[in-house]
C-alpha cells in the first residue's frame, strides 16, 4: 500500500477547482492557524514513551490513520487545517489548510487523498486533498456534511448530510454521482467491505439505515435505543457498533449484520463519542468524553473486555492493527491505546 509522504515542515501550495479555499473566510482561518500554531515542529530528544502524548495542538475534529498505519491525519477545527503526525512517537509534521471550518476526515485506501467535510454559511461542502503536494480543490455533496467515508476502491466518496442526504461524489473531479434521501438528519457513516452498502446513524429517528448503494435508496432500518451517534463496522463487515449519545449515555449497541438487527446494549463508559474496530477480528475501542475512559469492546460476544481510565475528554479514535490512536477533542492531544494489553 501506497502511504502518504511523511510529515514536514513548511506550507503546501494551494489552489481551487470551484472557488473554495480563497475568500474571507478561508484567509481569516489561515491567519488563526499562523497564530496558534507552533513554529516548527516540536519533537522529543529521547526515545518516546508511548503512553505519552503528542504535543498539544487546537481542538481535534476528527482523526484518520493511513491503511498502512505510518501516519495519524488530524483535523484542527478552528485554525481550518489538517495536520499529519508519525504513528512512531506521535510526533507533529506539516498542516495543510482545507479553507473552511473542517468537522470531518476519510483517507483514500492508497493514502494519497484525504477528503474533508467542511462547513460555512453558504460554503458547505467537502474539500479533497492531494497529501503529496497539498494542493486542496471543493467538491458540493449536499448541505451540512457530518460524516463521509472513500469506497473500498477509493474511487467514490459517500458523504452523510445533517439534512438527510447521502451524496456520492468522483473523488477524482468533484463531481456530483447521486444524492439519497435518507429520510431524516444523518450524524455518521460506515460502509461495508465490499462497497455496496452504506450504514447511516439517523439519531433524530432512532435508527441505523442500511442503504443500497447501487439501487440507491435506504432497504432497512433498524431501530436503536438512546440517542444513536457513532457507528463502526468489523473488518468482515458481520458487526458493528454504535454509540449512545443522549445524556447521561453509558452504552453502545452492537448490530449483527448478517441478521440486520440489535442486540442487546453494552455498559461502557459515561458519554460515548468515538468508536473504531480493530483491522482483524470483533475487537473495538470506544472512548468516552464524560468520564476520560476507553472500553474494549468485544461485539461478537456482546461484552466488554475492558476499560481503562484516563483523563481528558477523549473524542475519537482511530485504528492501525491492533492499536487505537485517541485523539483528546479540546487539547489535541494523541495516545496510543493497545486493544489486546490495555495499555496506553
Amino acid at each position: 500500500m501506497l502511504e502518504a509522504s511523511p510529515p514536514h515542515a513548511g506550507g503546501p501550495s494551494t489552489h481551487t477547482r470551484r472557488g473554495l479555499v480563497t475568500g474571507a473566510i478561508g484567509s481569516g482561518l489561515a491567519v488563526a492557524a499562523a497564530r496558534v500554531a507552533p513554529a516548527s515542529p516540536a519533537r522529543r530528544a529521547s526515545a518516546p514513551d508511548p503512553c505519552e502524548p503528542s504535543v498539544p495542538g487546537l481542538r481535534t475534529g476528527d482523526v484518520a490513520i493511513t491503511r498502512s498505519g505510518g501516519t495519524i491525519w488530524t483535523i484542527e477545527t478552528f485554525a481550518g487545517t489538517i495536520t499529519a503526525h508519525r504513528r512512531r512517537g506521535l510526533t507533529r509534521g506539516r498542516s495543510i489548510d482545507v479553507g473552511t471550518a473542517p468537522v470531518a476526515l476519510a483517507i483514500r485506501p492508497d493514502g494519497r487523498q484525504a477528503a474533508v467535510a467542511t462547513v460555512a454559511p453558504g460554503r458547505d461542502g467537502v474539500t479533497l486533498v492531494d497529501l503529496r503536494s497539498g494542493d486542496a480543490d471543493h467538491a458540493d455533496a449536499g448541505p451540512a456534511p457530518v460524516a463521509l467515508v472513500f469506497s473500498p476502491s477509493g474511487r467514490r466518496v459517500h458523504v452523510a448530510g445533517r439534512e438527510g442526504t447521502l451524496t456520492t461524489i468522483d473523488p477524482r473531479d468533484g463531481e456530483t454521482i447521486r444524492a439519497i434521501d435518507l429520510g431524516g438528519e444523518a450524524r455518521d457513516i460506515a460502509l461495508t467491505p465490499d462497497g455496496r452498502r452504506a450504514l447511516v446513524v439517523l439519531p433524530a429517528a432512532g435508527a441505523l439505515a442500511v442503504v443500497d448503494l447501487a439501487r440507491g435508496r435506504v432497504v432497512r432500518r433498524v431501530a436503536l435505543p438512546g440517542l444513536p451517534g457513532r457507528v463502526a463496522m468489523s473488518a468482515d463487515g458481520r458487526h458493528a457498533l454504535v454509540t449512545d449519545s443522549g445524556f447521561e449515555a453509558r452504552h453502545v449497541t452492537p448490530i449483527d449484520l448478517v441478521r440486520l438487527r440489535a442486540r442487546t446494549p453494552v455498559r461502557t463508559g459515561a458519554d460515548p463519542a468515538g468508536v473504531a474496530f480493530a483491522a482483524r477480528g470483533a475487537l473495538a475501542a470506544v472512548v468516552h468524553s464524560g468520564d476520560g475512559s476507553i472500553a474494549v469492546v468485544d461485539a461478537r460476544a456482546g461484552r466488554r473486555r475492558r476499560r481503562v481510565r484516563r483523563d481528558g475528554a477523549p473524542r475519537h479514535v482511530a485504528t492501525a492493527g491492533m492499536v487505537a490512536v485517541v485523539a483528546d477533542g479540546d487539547t489535541g492531544l494523541l495516545r496510543t491505546f493497545d486493544l489486546r494489553t490495555g495499555r496506553t
